[in-house]
């Protein structure tokens, strides 16, 4: 029974999402999908020189209509026979979401079992991150970020040994940069995201080798990642240098270097250096939003605080905070020398009160459009003139969810912390360019972070209890967003129905 545990989530997945998907099969084409609706039923019809101007990605999601919907259908018609279908249909391309949402939850499932022995838990783990709710929210509409997520889920499991001492074959890191190249199709910043892929294989592999691997291991228990960190990076550095050749060709690693290659010459030679597609004059970057970062790490790190609070009341709140300070300590610095630790602790909370000031971006869209709750999260509480400290004010509270992020990230290789760092380099790529606040626009950093989050029960194993305390959180926050979505609308200034997303 255990062995289909992940199939039984898979019901479950699909349950609730016929239950929605009907609420949602009411709802007209709605904010981007007047852009990306029409273009993919144009594809459909065979019109592949049809392009919106206002269109920012590359055409991954139509063309994904056009092979799953329309081309079937041609076939059927080729061979004579006479079907009564509405060829993709709007219903029908929002449910193309749903299918990249059940292979979502299936390759989560996979990466999760490496480190969970239990097949139940990593099911009911990998139904629960399928519940986020941004992940949830836009598997019902037509848009670009679920089947995105998808592929690049799936290069990275391609690409990550099923075994711990395994390294995975050449054939897979071509299937890998399959599902890449596919990946930026659906969206561009998943062109960082390759290059993550491509960093932490050669991270493992490294690690694996008698050369590198013990200059790469972790440092004793008691010692900080501060002052080992950089130490690390040269010394991957190095090994990527030295080893170049045989990581590249031997195995097979510069295949995954095509796909980011090929986007990069696109940007450079044919877009005229604009990572978008369409419409750069409305996503063009004019600083760095740096505030982006903190966000990921405070979202992120909420199922840490529901997994901590099932730690306190199964241990104790005592051991519970031990871990905690623990976790904080080892990002710090040296738990001997608390002055050591304090002085990094000021450190880093200056410097994040000094970008939470000054690159903390409201972009015109954030600002005028009503329809998204982070307008009203931005107007109420961040950019509140009445509350003019809010934003540097919650430092403090951005610090100690990165702190507890990167530490219970640190666990996944035996450098501890240079997976850590590789993550928040990618995240750091994808998020500081772009000057809208948009939730989506964290999926997948959040989703890669999550499948590998040690926990704080005991032996780093999830709880049960932690598992369904977020899944039924996550449910709740899916009930009232999508009942407010359809049951809430209202008229926008140009006489239009609006309803509130995120």
């Amino acid at each position: 029974m255990a062995s289909t545990s992940h199939w039984y989530a898979v019901l479950l997945f699909l349950g609730f999402a016929a239950l929605v998907e009907r609420l949602f099969s009411t709802i007209e084409p709605y904010m981007d999908e007047v852009f990306h609706i029409p273009q993919a039923q144009a594809y459909c019809q065979g019109g592949f020189d049809v392009w919106d101007p206002k269109i920012t990605t590359f055409p991954g999601l139509y063309l994904a209509a056009f092979v799953f919907l329309a081309f079937p259908i041609w076939l059927l018609r080729a061979a004579g026979v006479e079907l009564d279908y509405e060829l993709c249909s709007t219903r029908a391309l929002r449910s193309l979401n749903i299918i990249f949402g059940v292979g979502t939850l299936l390759v989560m499932h996979r990466i999760i079992r490496r480190q969970e022995p239990n097949n139940a838990k990593a099911a009911a783990w990998a139904l629960t991150l399928s519940l986020s709710p941004t992940t949830w929210f836009f598997l019902f509409l037509f848009y670009t970020d679920v089947g995105g997520t998808f592929f690049i889920l799936l290069a990275f499991d391609l690409s990550t040994p099923r075994e711990p001492h395994e390294r995975p074959t050449p054939g897979r890191f071509a299937a890998a940069a399959l599902a890449c190249s596919l990946s930026i199709l659906f969206r561009q910043t998943n062109a960082v995201w390759v290059m993550f892929i491509f960093g932490v294989s050669c991270l493992r592999d490294l690690e694996g080798s008698l050369r590198w691997g013990p200059r790469l291991s972790a440092a004793p228990a008691d010692s900080a990642a501060g002052p080992f960190v950089v130490a690390q990076l040269v010394c991957l550095a190095r090994g990527l240098v030295s080893d170049a050749p045989r990581l590249l060709f031997s195995r097979g690693l510069a295949l995954l270097l095509l796909p980011p290659l090929g986007f990069a010459y696109f940007v450079a030679v044919l877009n005229g250096g604009f990572i978008v597609v369409g419409d750069h004059e409305n996503h063009s970057p004019e600083r760095p939003h740096f505030a982006m970062v903190f966000y990921l790490y405070l979202i992120t790190a909420l199922p840490l605080a529901i997994d901590l609070l099932c730690a306190a009341l199964v241990s104790g709140t005592g051991k519970a905070l031990g871990a905690v300070i623990e976790d904080v300590r080892w990002v710090s610095g040296n738990s001997k020398s608390r002055l050591f630790s304090c002085t990094i602790i000021a450190a880093l909370t200056a410097i994040s009160v000094h970008l939470l000031r000054h690159y903390s971006i409201a972009h015109p869209f954030l600002l005028s459009d009503n329809r998204h709750y982070t307008f009203y999260v931005w107007r109420k509480f961040l950019g509140n003139p009445s509350l003019p400290w809010l934003r540097e004010s919650l430092a403090p509270v951005y610090l100690v969810a990165a702190m507890l992020v990167s530490s219970r990230l640190s666990h996944v290789t035996s450098s501890r912390t240079l997976w850590p760092v590789i993550w928040l380099v990618a995240s750091v790529l994808t998020l500081v360019p772009s000057p809208l606040l948009e939730p989506r626009y964290f999926t997948t950093a959040y989703s890669i972070a999550q499948c590998h989050m040690r926990s704080y029960g005991a032996n780093g194993v999830r709880p049960w209890a932690s598992i369904c305390l977020t899944a039924l959180l996550f449910l709740t926050i899916d009930l009232i967003t999508v009942a407010v979505f359809i049951g809430r609308p209202f008229t926008w200034p140009d006489g239009s129905t609006a309803r509130f997303m995120w």
